[in-house]
């Protein structure tokens, strides 16, 4: 078993709980979720285009991976041409 935090979108399992309460890093939100939903979302690949995000009921969820902004663009086009420089 684990726990999941929609907070930290992230899995803990459940031995080491008293390890992140003693450390003061358990997240207030984590809730229990069995095997199947661990191996879905952090132990396998996600499907095409997607990314794990936690949902409005606070369980993960996969969602589209969104385009790229305009800017995100042209920092990546710069840096394609800075690169193809030194080749």
């Amino acid at each position: 078993m684990y726990y999941y935090s929609a907070t930290t979108n992230a899995f803990y399992p459940v031995e080491w709980k008293q390890d992140y309460i003693n450390a003061g890093s358990f997240p207030s939100d984590a809730v229990e979720v069995n095997e199947v939903v661990f191996i879905e979302f952090a132990s396998s690949i996600p499907p095409e285009g997607k990314y794990r995000i936690a949902g409005k009921n606070g369980l993960p969820e996969w969602a589209d991976i969104p385009s790229p902004t305009k800017e995100e663009l042209q920092q990546q086009t710069k840096s394609y041409h800075y690169k193809m420089r030194w080749i």
